[in-house]
């Protein structure tokens, strides 16, 4: 499913300040409203915008309010009336404590206000136009009665919550409850009838005062709930409830929560030491928990197996938002991929779908902050990332789309130079070009160039245009080459020998003679070289990183072979993928010196290793969900009788996309993708739609311009094999098989 923005516009804040939690409503013609906070030095504003039919609009001028004073706001304090109208709540510090408001719109903005002696930290709003209650209290925890209540507020100081309700101008507290919530992000209110549910969620419970039958399981992440009755004014709970669904399935990334008829549907995405979850689960005003589909509380469940040594969410999904279609959910997960799952029923039966979803904003690498979903015969989505978009399914049918890009494949036959199509390749091969093993194209040449090397005779350069080798820019070199790169600046070329151990830097033009190109197989400082399988430039910054395999460490010098530093420990290096953006490199190398597992370092400027995660045997991912129930396992094979004789995988087994901070590698038939923004890694096994098996992925290479990548496979035919993977929902799009 393809997701778009409205009239091409995906950014609705367009702001230089920072823009957090987006609020989301939909009015009766399906028509998106969006409330939102702006944040920057001494600078507060709030905003609403919404679509008119045309054009994204903004009542009178964009800011609802501007204080330099910090505006508490969240996802959850913005309705529309039943005018459709905008109704937003917010508190400001004040001398005293706070000053709450609830803003409304008819010709301008109006303020009802109330002063109140405590700091508010969070803030939310629901409305109640149906009913026409009145009552008095008999909650211990609760103040006067209401009549004609339209909106209620509820506000958390940081030790009580209070709920007030709002008739005409006039606020009456209605209940409030102590309660410690150390994650005042994961703080969700929904109208569920006649009652408030307030949840959230928490890694450590304090069950002393719970009635609930879990009372005896603590320090769990769980969700913690409870009801408020806005006709009586009563709690259904004397403390907050634990839910017990919530503890089975390891630590809660993010959760939501959307009410109907008296229940609460809640959803939430998790991650234990095997697995990540998506849940969902219904509790109702006495506590009673559900399934939502009356069988299981998992929605999904996808096996991991990657070790990281720092705070990195493996498979998974770090943000949703859930809405309902005829009280059935409707969850919305993205991570490093996204997928709408939907609920459907037919008779007495639930059964979940899951749909691939393909939204820009992820796909660019956008960090996601905060998300909400609203329901208008199909879900909509609103997220802050510095900015705030908004993103509807496309009703067209556009699906995924499948990049067309010219690709030089190395071979050790001839260079093919082709054209990608889903099931075909078309093209021609070059001839005088053979025996190819590695290569690269100057990608911003006037003419499309690429240069391939092959182990022992010629670099030789081919206009792509003219499919015609360039002579005069041939380079003569006899010795075995394992890597090859190109400065995308400069045009120069460096190759890594292993039967010499030497460095070596072209000249973009070998007119320039013997005396401009630059060999080392020694670094001051460093010593001597042992088998460099690797070297990349680091063209922004004018510093090259070399892999000194047998010597186990990482070397950075200049380009004159100046040493900088180097990272020892590091065993076995063998690909290296240098990071534009920030001057550090990736390494992919083994966990010891007996090859246990695969391993990637990240090594920051001053040489120190930063992050490293194991990608070692057995690792696979295996997603069940009501679509899919089929499990595979991969076994990576890194042993060897001695290091002296391993054949180290390809050099061109890694590459970085600096457009997405997102780096990509493959291993044995296993695809890993690591976007360092969302600081997320995610596997993938890819099969084609001949269910095929692929026995080995060898190589792969991306296309900055979709974010797509290109993988060179093997399948259990002995065909080779071109898979393109979506840079979104990380599944293949289409396979082309090489034999033009």
């Amino acid at each position: 499913m393809k997701y778009v923005p409205i009239v091409n516009q995906p950014n609705i804040s367009q702001s230089r300040l920072q823009c957090i939690s987006p609020s989301l409503k939909l009015d009766l013609r399906g028509y998106p409203h969006i409330a939102y906070l702006q944040k920057g030095s001494g600078t507060n504003i709030l905003n609403y915008s919404f679509f008119d039919g045309l054009k994204w609009s903004s009542k009178n001028i964009p800011k609802i309010y501007n204080s330099s004073e910090d505006i508490m706001y969240s996802p959850n304090a913005f309705t529309l009336d039943v005018n459709e109208s905008p109704i937003i709540t917010f508190s400001i510090k004040t001398a005293t404590g706070s000053k709450l408001f609830l803003a409304s719109y008819s010709s301008s903005w109006d303020f009802n206000t109330l002063d109140v002696t405590y700091a508010a930290k969070w803030i939310g709003l629901l409305s109640y136009t149906t009913f026409d209650y009145s009552s008095s209290s008999s909650s211990s925890s609760s103040s006067s009665s209401y009549v004609n209540p339209s909106f209620y507020v509820t506000t958390f100081d940081g030790a009580t919550l209070r709920i007030y309700s709002i008739s005409d101008t006039a606020w009456t507290l209605m209940g409030n409850m102590a309660v410690t919530i150390n994650n005042l992000n994961s703080l969700k209110i929904s109208r569920c009838g006649d009652y408030e549910v307030i949840a959230f969620s928490s890694t450590s419970i304090d069950n002393s005062s719970s009635s609930s039958s879990s009372s005896s399981i603590t320090n769990l992440p769980a969700i913690q709930y409870n009801f408020f009755n806005l006709y009586t004014s009563t709690w259904a709970f004397g403390s907050f409830q634990t839910s017990a669904a919530s503890q089975l399935y390891g630590s809660i990334v993010d959760m939501d929560v959307v009410g109907y008829n008296d229940v609460a549907v809640f959803t939430w995405s998790s991650v234990d030491e095997q697995n990540s979850y998506i849940c969902c689960n219904l509790i109702d005003y006495n506590g009673t928990e559900t399934p939502a589909d009356y069988v299981s509380n998992v929605v999904e469940s996808t096996k991991i197996n990657v070790t990281t040594t720092y705070d990195c969410l493996v498979n998974g999904y770090r943000k949703l938002a859930i809405c309902l279609y005829n009280n059935l959910p409707r969850i919305f997960a993205t991570g490093l991929n996204t997928k709408l799952f939907t609920l459907s029923e037919i008779g007495m039966s639930r059964s979940w779908a899951n749909e691939n979803v393909d939204i820009e904003g992820v796909s660019d690498g956008i960090n996601i902050s905060s998300i909400r979903a609203d329901y208008y015969t199909n879900a909509r989505v609103t997220f802050a990332s510095g900015d705030i978009y908004y993103f509807q399914p496309d009703l067209v049918g556009v699906t995924f789309p499948v990049s067309h890009p010219n690709l030089s494949i190395l071979n050790e036959g001839l260079l093919y130079n082709a054209d990608f199509y889903s099931g075909n390749l078309s093209g021609t091969s070059i001839s005088g070009v053979t025996n190819n093993k590695v290569g690269g194209i100057l990608k911003d040449a006037k003419q499309k160039v690429v240069t391939t090397a092959n182990p022992s005779t010629t670099i030789k350069s081919v206009n792509l245009n003219q499919n015609v080798v360039m002579s005069v820019r041939n380079i003569t070199n006899l010795n075995t080459i394992n890597s090859f790169d190109i400065d995308q600046l400069s045009g120069k070329i460096m190759i890594t020998e292993q039967d010499t151990n030497y460095v070596i830097i072209y000249p973009l033009s070998p007119a320039l003679g013997y005396d401009a190109i630059i060999r080392w197989n020694y670094v001051s400082g460093a010593g001597l070289l042992n088998m460099p399988m690797d070297a990349k430039f680091d063209y922004v910054r004018r510093k090259v990183w070399i892999a000194d395999t047998r010597n186990n460490r990482i070397i950075r010098v200049d380009y004159n072979a100046e040493f900088d530093f180097e990272t020892d420990g590091i065993y076995h290096p063998y690909a290296l993928a240098a990071n534009l953006n920030n001057g550090g490199v990736f390494v992919k190398a083994y966990s010891d010196l007996e090859l246990q597992y695969g391993i990637i370092f990240y090594i920051g400027t001053d040489g120190s290793i930063i992050n490293a995660f194991n990608f070692g045997t057995e690792i696979f991912e295996e997603s069940t969900s009501s679509q899919s129930s089929s499990s595979f396992s991969t076994a990576i094979d890194f042993s060897s009788t001695s290091s002296d004789d391993l054949i180290y995988p390809h050099v061109n087994s890694m590459v970085y996309d600096h457009v997405r901070s997102r780096l990509w590698w493959v291993a044995s038939n296993v695809i890993y993708m690591y976007d360092d923004k969302n600081k997320q890694v995610k596997s993938i096994r890819p099969r084609d739609r001949l269910n095929n098996y692929f026995v080995s992925l060898t190589s792969l290479d991306v296309e900055l311009k979709t974010g797509n990548v290109f993988v060179v496979a093997v399948n259990i035919h002995d065909d080779s094999v071109i898979i393109q993977v979506d840079r979104d929902n990380n599944g293949s799009l289409a396979e082309a098989y090489i034999g033009i």
